[in-house]
């Protein structure tokens, strides 16, 4: 599994990168809304949950778990554990909830609380005994070769979510359909 992290970047527009990656076969993106007025979230929000609409795409924000339910987006991908499970709590099973974890038994407490997945920044690999084990999916966030992408893998993670630096890469596109390709 790949998902592309949709940010505020200079080169192309959140719009721009989301098309450019549902068009390379991206089907799961990540919206992180960090340096974003919550005036423009809106506005740009509607352009992106139109390109994931229109394509079938999964579309989850980073945080901003009330514009996320207002806008209808898939679900939310939390700051901490404690805010996932109060998500779930709070909205029920329907949306797809994720965390940011820090060690597998952090992860299994977030199984256990019906969270869907977690999100293990690579820069914590060193702290983590491969293979991963957990019930809860795993993915690795990081910037990726595809190399490096079927190492995660192997290593026990349920896919990479990786985002900056595919939009600062010649092509974009090509560099996302080699991802996918790798996992």
């Amino acid at each position: 599994m790949l998902q592309v992290e949709i940010s505020a970047t200079g080169r192309y527009s959140m719009a721009e990168q989301a098309q450019m990656a549902v068009e390379a076969g991206a089907r799961w993106l990540t919206v992180d809304w960090r340096g974003v007025s919550d005036a423009d979230i809106r506005a740009l929000g509607a352009d992106i949950v139109a390109v994931c609409r229109e394509q079938g795409v999964i579309l989850v924000f980073e945080d901003h778990d009330h514009d996320a339910r207002e806008m209808g987006v898939h679900g939310v991908l939390a700051a901490t554990a404690a805010e996932a499970l109060r998500l779930r709590e709070q909205w029920g099973a329907e949306p797809i909830l994720g965390a940011y974890v820090t060690d597998a038994a952090q992860a299994e407490e977030l199984a256990r609380g019906d969270v869907d997945y977690g999100v293990l920044d690579a820069r914590q690999l060193v702290s983590i005994p491969a293979p991963l084990n957990t019930a809860l999916p795993v993915v690795c966030r990081g910037d990726f070769d595809p190399d490096c992408c079927r190492n995660i893998i192997r290593a026990g993670f349920a896919g990479v979510m990786t985002g900056k630096h595919l939009f600062d890469c010649d092509d974009p596109a090509e560099r996302i359909s080699q991802l996918l390709q790798s996992l």
